[in-house]
């Protein structure tokens, strides 16, 4: 992020209206470039002064390190928020294929056993019916 665009993102900063994406390449950007940091601190300061936020301690430098810090949590509350949504999700899929799996199989179970019994049965009603067919002929 070059600065310019970092100093278009100051006001969206102080509001809390970045993105994360944004957020993070912001951070990365202050705290590398001290022009834009002190341009950073003169918006907090007034933000803050102006902004009906003024608790009597004007030590702005230790308040936007402060709020920084806080940023940064921020985005690394996220990061484990998404990765933990993302490795319940992908354990609840695989618990699911798992179980899905295991009734598939079942299922398949079932069909043979009942295939073979349905077998099993045409066999005897086809025995049946030749031996009712042979006592039909013998008795003639």
């Amino acid at each position: 992020m070059d600065c310019m665009k970092v100093q278009t993102l100051i006001g969206p900063y102080l509001e809390g209206q970045l993105s994360d994406r944004e957020l993070s390449a912001f951070l990365d950007h202050v705290e590398k470039c001290p022009q834009c940091r002190d341009e950073l601190e003169i918006y907090f300061a007034i933000y803050r002064t102006l902004g009906g936020k003024d608790d009597g301690d004007y030590n702005f430098t230790k308040k936007l390190d402060a709020s920084l810090l806080r940023s940064r949590e921020y985005l690394r509350r996220r990061r484990r928020e998404k990765f933990l949504k993302i490795a319940v999700i992908t354990a609840a899929e695989g618990f699911f294929l798992f179980g899905a799996s295991g009734l598939v199989r079942e299922g398949i179970d079932d069909w043979k056993r009942n295939a073979a019994v349905s077998d099993q049965t045409e066999s005897e009603a086809e025995t049946e019916v030749f031996r009712i067919s042979s006592d039909e002929v013998n008795s003639r």
